[in-house]
């Protein structure tokens, strides 16, 4: 009997090691599967195609030859135009960033990448409509402020990234903020300059764009025919104070920038302005109608839906403002997000006449 009862007590000291040892193996089997899952979360990439369909089915992407990068590095960004019921709806480039967060200790063992790579889509307005991290696709590690990152750069102006007087993104993006804007600074730097010349770009950089610029240069010379058949050019609009503003229409925050400076000026006393508005679109494009309607006929409107006219007079962005003497010399230029600056040349236009130096 005892032997029979040391034989089941040694039985069971090895049933209850043996299920300690299956235990501990199936524990150290889900952190393993964790951790090649993890590793594996962490390098798993994104097709920008696919993402741009995932946000937009019918949208179209032609790849294009890489977009030649004008800052230095010679590697050019990936380049993508986008296309919506055979119409030009913007681009989309690819860029490549240091991942700064691939440096946390406890990062390393999923071998965090080193580099993040992003897509952003900017639209025919030279907007950003939206910005999508390709790699990594999931981003392990990264806190919620990475997210912030992402949606920060929604709706900004490919000229405002270019100019550095303030900060590209918010702060609130951590240790990924300056790798970040600094690189996509300089994405915008090209593809201003691809979309525009050389000259505008430099002149970008160089603007001041306060209320106080006085730039004192003589408005271009061009001629144009607007929509109800009057011919116009630079002399046309000597003898009067101008606004000469471009602008395109399907842009919603372009759309009411124009409304806003054309009732400001139209609601002047005394001396008539001259208001031009150059809409890059045809008569037929998304929002030409409705913004024609609402500015009115007192308005002369020149279609320019290649931005041909936008270019020859150094204006190519939407929107943008130029106030004009009573000489045609440009007295103040700026961007449609910066209102309140052009409002107070304005003013200051129609009390005088002049800006100081």
């Amino acid at each position: 009997m005892t032997r029979h009862k040391k034989e089941r007590e040694q039985a069971t000291t090895v049933y209850r090691s043996s299920s300690r040892l299956v235990v501990v193996a199936c524990a150290l089997g889900l952190l393993l599967a964790a951790w090649c899952g993890a590793i594996v979360l962490t390098h798993l990439t994104q097709n920008v195609v696919t993402a741009v369909h995932e946000m937009d089915p019918s949208l179209e992407l032609r790849k294009t030859a890489d977009l030649v990068d004008r800052v230095g590095s010679g590697k050019g960004y990936p380049w993508y135009t986008v296309y919506k019921d055979g119409q030009f709806k913007g681009d989309v480039y690819q860029f490549t960033f240091n991942n700064a967060a691939s440096r946390r200790l406890y990062l390393v063992p999923l071998f965090v990448p080193r580099q993040i790579t992003w897509a952003v889509y900017f639209d025919d307005a030279q907007t950003v409509q939206h910005v999508w991290s390709l790699s990594p696709r999931f981003p392990t590690g990264l806190d919620a402020r990475y997210s912030k990152l992402l949606d920060s750069l929604k709706g900004v102006a490919c000229r405002d990234l270019v100019t550095t007087r303030e900060p590209i993104l918010s702060s609130e993006g951590g240790e990924l903020t300056l790798p970040a804007g600094a690189a996509i600074g300089n994405l915008a730097i090209s593809v201003y300059a691809s979309r525009n010349s050389t000259a505008d770009l430099n002149q970008l950089i160089a603007e001041d764009r306060t209320a106080r610029l006085a730039t004192h240069e003589s408005f271009p010379l061009f001629s144009a025919t607007t929509t109800t058949g009057r011919r116009i050019d630079t002399a046309i609009l000597k003898g009067h104070n101008t606004l000469f503003i471009t602008a395109q229409p399907s842009c919603g925050s372009c759309f009411d920038a124009v409304v806003e400076s054309v009732d400001k000026t139209r609601a002047l006393s005394g001396d008539p302005w001259n208001i031009v508005l150059v809409v890059f679109a045809g008569a037929d494009g998304s929002g030409s109608q409705a913004l024609m309607a609402r500015v009115g006929s007192s308005v002369d409107v020149i279609l320019d839906p290649n931005r041909n006219l936008g270019n020859q007079v150094f204006m190519p962005d939407s929107p943008y403002m130029a106030v004009l003497d009573k000489s045609a010399t440009v007295l103040y230029k700026g961007g449609g997000d910066k209102l309140p600056d052009l409002f107070t040349a304005i003013d200051i236009v129609q009390a005088d006449g002049t800006l100081p130096e």
